[in-house]
C-alpha cells in the first residue's frame, strides 16, 4: 500500500508521461508541483517506487516511466474516486446521442468517429449481431509505442479480426466502463482499452471501446464513457 506522498509522486509521473511520452525525472515532478516534499525526498521516493515495481528506468541517465502495475493502481483510484461527467464531451456528443434511436448502427459509427476526434485514440464499436467498426487508427500509428513492429502487428491482427476481438471484449465488460491492460487486452499487451456495453433504445446493445497505448489519459476517457452512458440513459 502506497503512502500519500508516494501516491502523489506516482500520479505526477503518470500524468506527465501520458502527455510527454518521455521518461520523467524527479526535477520534472518538482517543477510540476502538487507534491509537498523536497527534491531529495522525491528523488529517493522515485527510486523506492522503482524497487517496488511501479516505475522503470529505461536508461541509467534517464528519468522513469510507469509500469503496468502503476497504471493498474492509477486506474483503480480513478474508478473509485472520479465519477463526474465531462461537460465538454457532453456538448460534443449530445447531438449524436440524441439521434441514436433512429438507426443505432449508423449513430454508433458516427459516435465512434466523433470520439476518435475528441480522444485522439482508436474507437471500436460492436453490436451483438456481428456488425463491427473501428476508426481513428491513424491516431495510433504516430504514437511512439506503435513504432515497435511487434506492437503494431499485434494490434493490426486484432483489428483484422475485429468481430472476434469485440466478442472477446464484450464478454469482459459491463455497463460501467472497464479498463483492460496487459496480457488481458485483446489488442495487445502494450495497449490500454476502456470499454463498456451500452444499453440502447428497444433493448439493443452496443460495445464501445477506446483503444490506445497503455499510456493514455484514463481520467478523461473514463469520464467520457460515463458521460455517454449518462446521456443515453436520458434518451431511453
Amino acid at each position: 500500500m502506497l503512502d500519500t506522498r508516494k501516491t502523489a509522486i506516482l500520479w505526477s509521473v503518470i500524468e506527465t508521461y501520458v502527455v510527454s511520452a518521455a521518461p520523467v525525472s524527479s526535477q520534472i515532478v518538482v517543477e510540476r508541483g502538487g507534491v509537498d516534499a523536497s527534491p531529495a525526498t522525491i528523488r529517493n521516493d522515485m527510486a523506492l517506487l522503482e524497487e517496488e515495481g511501479y516505475l522503470h528506468q529505461p536508461h541509467t541517465s534517464a528519468g522513469r516511466v510507469p509500469t503496468e502495475r502503476a497504471y493498474r493502481e492509477y486506474v483503480e483510484y480513478l474508478l473509485q474516486h472520479h465519477a463526474q461527467l465531462v461537460p465538454r464531451a457532453m456538448r460534443i456528443v449530445l447531438s449524436v446521442v440524441e439521434d441514436i434511436d433512429d438507426d443505432v448502427h449508423v449513430a454508433g459509427k458516427l459516435l465512434a468517429r466523433t470520439l476518435a476526434d475528441v480522444t485522439a485514440e482508436a474507437i471500436v464499436v460492436g453490436f451483438p449481431e456481428g456488425d463491427a467498426y473501428a476508426t481513428g487508427l491513424a491516431h495510433l500509428v504516430i504514437q511512439p509505442e506503435f513504432h515497435d513492429p511487434e506492437v503494431l502487428q499485434r494490434f493490426s491482427v486484432a483489428v483484422d479480426r475485429l468481430e472476434e476481438t469485440l466478442q472477446v471484449l464484450g464478454e469482459r465488460v459491463g455497463r460501467a466502463p472497464t479498463v483492460i491492460l496487459g496480457a488481458e487486452n485483446p489488442f495487445g499487451p502494450q495497449c490500454g482499452t476502456i470499454a463498456s456495453c451500452l444499453e440502447l433504445p428497444e433493448g439493443q446493445q452496443m460495445t464501445l471501446g477506446i483503444v490506445g497505448p497503455m499510456r493514455m489519459a484514463y481520467d478523461q476517457h473514463l469520464g467520457l464513457l460515463r458521460t455517454i452512458d449518462g446521456l443515453i440513459r436520458q434518451t431511453i
